[in-house]
Formats: structure tokens, sequence, C-alpha cells
């Protein structure tokens, strides 16, 4: 299991409050410039408000019980964004960091899974259109985490950038979490799960998984496991994902309960119209869990495989497979619903359907557009109303669009708050 070393901050020291303005919306305007000037601000708003911050290094943040009694937007005054070494926030809620850069080299000392963002026992934590990045040498084997999520509930990342980390992203114990259009690319890890509880991860793009296989990584762009202190997740969505690997040995979407224990087994998944490109046996691997849809995926090998990917199921119950296209179809101890599934040529069983014959573009190539696994019409896939269907904003959400998108990211995690989320049989 990961040991995580949680780095301790002196606390900053409030500045004074600076001039504000009033937007049309009647919500004031701050200004700050520095990390002492924007915790001060946070101390005293009792309205929603918008604080704008001027370009610059802010080093570190650090947050502890910051409650506004409403919604508090904090970004970049302008293009050239603001930017923070590390970011730390605990007890604390209704804050949103928007267009903001957070860029963490490692220091003497560090391990890899040093978090630079690190949100724990908070709510209604949110951001929007922000960068993560580590050390911008192409090589993410001297980076460490980019953000971590513990023990916090109604948590919305969408439309950032994830780029040079150990581990992207890490969520042990949150509740009610949306992750949407976020783009992961240069790292060794992509997402790792535990203890999760309504969760969705919808139209995210996974580039550039790259394991360091000297050191045995088996690297994921989404990983849910039982954890150190084991608990089972339940009520996980994974929707509208593109995962074009090509040949880094990484898997797509790996789902266990490592303890053999089956009180942790994961239950309540919905894996449907996700696409897998690489060179990895687990495309889509389930295991230890129960209710489970897995519908009109697409997987497909990319050029220089190491192996064919396919839908893995093992010690699973009450298990509905239809509508998939895979080279290979994996089952141990379970005993799916199966119905509609196109299985495409592979090396050991090269009798199924061809693989070009099925979508519109050229899918046999490295960094295939996504377009390109479109569903060619009359094809025995088409015939059969299978696979991968592209959706918009896969990775990215326009600047123009950002508002409209998170006001209805927003609803919707409140009604997976007052739901008890999106998929719960």
């Amino acid at each position: 299991m990961i040991s995580f070393l949680i780095r301790r901050v002196a606390p900053v020291i409030p500045a004074v409050l600076l001039s504000v303005s009033v937007q049309a919306q009647s919500i004031p305007v701050f200004n700050a410039s520095s990390s002492a000037e924007l915790v001060a601000l946070l101390k005293t708003i009792t309205q929603p408000a918008d604080i704008a911050l001027a370009p610059g290094n802010y080093g570190v943040l650090n947050l502890q019980s910051i409650n506004p009694p409403a919604d508090v937007r904090i970004r970049s005054a302008s293009s050239s964004r603001a930017v923070f070494t590390d970011m730390f926030v605990r007890n604390s809620s209704r804050l949103r960091f928007h267009a903001i850069d957070v860029s963490h080299a490692l220091q003497p000392g560090e391990g890899q899974t040093a978090a630079a963002v690190f949100v724990r026992d908070s709510s209604d934590i949110r951001f929007t259109s922000c960068n993560f990045y580590g050390t911008r040498n192409d090589d993410p084997n001297d980076d460490g985490m980019h953000v971590r999520v513990m023990n916090s509930a109604r948590i919305l990342l969408m439309g950032n950038s994830f780029s040079e980390a150990r581990i992207a992203f890490f969520s042990d114990g949150a509740q009610d979490m949306l992750l949407v259009s976020n783009s992961f690319s240069v790292v060794r890890e992509a997402v790792n799960l535990q203890a999760a509880r309504d969760v969705v991860f919808d139209r995210n793009l996974f580039r550039e998984i790259r394991p360091n296989l000297a050191l045995g990584d088996h690297s994921d762009s989404i990983q849910v496991y039982a954890g150190a202190v084991p608990v089972a997740s339940t009520g996980l969505t994974f929707t509208n994902n593109a995962m074009i690997l090509n040949n880094w040995q990484a898997q797509g979407i790996f789902i266990r309960n490592e303890t053999g224990n089956p009180a942790y087994n994961h239950g309540s998944i919905n894996i449907s119209n996700n696409l897998y490109f690489g060179a990895m046996r687990n495309g889509i691997s389930v295991a230890d869990s129960k209710s489970i849809t897995v519908s009109k995926n697409t997987l497909v090998s990319s050029p220089d495989f190491t192996h064919e990917p396919a839908i893995l199921l093992r010690n699973s119950t009450s298990i509905s497979l239809s509508r998939n296209i895979m080279p290979l179809l994996y089952l141990e101890n379970a005993t799916p619903t199966q119905s509609a599934n196109i299985d495409l040529a592979d090396s050991i069983y090269p009798t199924g359907a061809e693989t070009a014959a099925q979508f519109t573009g050229n899918v046999a190539m490295l960094n295939p557009a996504i377009n390109s696994f479109r569903v060619r019409a009359g094809s025995e896939a088409a015939l059969a109303l299978a696979g991968f269907t592209p959706t918009s904003e896969i990775g990215s959400v326009a600047a123009s669009v950002i508002e409209t998108r998170y006001g209805a990211a927003l609803s919707r995690l409140a009604t997976m708050a007052r739901n008890g989320g999106e998929y719960d049989e």
C-alpha cells in the first residue's frame, strides 16, 4: 500500500482587506496579490464574493476552518495566472478555485506521495479550469502527487489539466464527488480511489499514462481499491471517458478488493460509453464487486500492443454486460447477463468482427482522434447499437461556456447528494 507524507506548513499571517468593487450581478469583487492577503479576505467575507488574484507566485496557501456563509470564487485576474506551489484546505467549505496554476516541484525530503493540493475534512470545494503540474521536463518520475481529497463531500473538479505527476489525483473517503472534462497526461498513475461513495467520472481524457516498469508499476487510468484501512466503495459512475494510451503499458479502469475479505467488496458500479485504446489486457477490469453495469464501451488494441485489451469480470455478481466492442472477454466466477456485444478479431480468436470495418476513422495508428471511434453505419457494431459514442467536451471545457457548465455541475452534485448518488441499486 501507499504511505503518505503530510507536510506541515506554518499558518499564513493575514493582511489588510483591500478595496471592493461591485459587478453587475451585485457580487463584490476583491483583489489580492499574496497568500496572506487572500487568507485575510476569506476570514472577513460575509456574502457571495469574487476574489481576483494578481499575476505572480503565491507560494503556499494554507486554509484552515475557512467557512464563508456563501460561495466564494478565487480566480486569476487576467490571462497571466496566479501560481501556487502548495495548497492546504482543511475543515473549510464553499470555495471555488478557478483559472489558477499549482506548480509543485518535489523538495528535499518529500516523498512522491506528497500532495501539492490537499483537501481534508471539507465540503463544497471546487476546482475549475486549473492547471496542476510538476517539473516540466516530460518525465513523471521525479514528481509527486497533484491533488489529494480526504474525508470530504460535494467535491467538483471540472475542466482542469493534470500533467507531470507520480499520481495525478487521489481520493480517500470522498462522498458526492464529480470529476468532469479533465485531462491527464505524462503521469505514472492518473486516478486512485478508495472508500468512495457516490462519485462520477464523466468526459475525462487520459493520455500518456507512463508506468515505470523497472519499479514494477501497474499503472491505471482509474483504479479503485479497498485501501490500507479497508473500506468498500459504492455508487461509482464512469461515463464518456476516453483513454488514448497508445503503446504505453497502462491499464484502463481497474476495480478490485485486494484484501480477500468479501466485507469490503465494492458495489453499484456503472461503466458506460468509455473508450480504451491501448496495449494492456485490463482495458476494463472489475473484481470483487456486485451490481455492475458494463455497457457500450469500446476497447481497441494500439499498434504495438503488449496484450490485446479485454473486459475482465471476476468474483462478482449481478452483472449486466451489453453492447460493448472488445477483442476479448474474460470471466472468472462471474456470470453476467449478456446481450449485443461485438467480439473483435484478435490474435487468439481471429474469426471475430474486423476492427477497421466497425469505425469511421483510422484506429490502427498512434494518437487516433476520438471521433475516429465513431461506429460506422451498417457495421456489425452499428446493427447491434454497440460501442462508444464520442461526446463533446472530453478533456476540456471552453472558457465561453465554463460558467454554464459549472452551474449544471452544481445542480448535478446537489441531486447526487439528495438522492444518494446516480447509480445505486
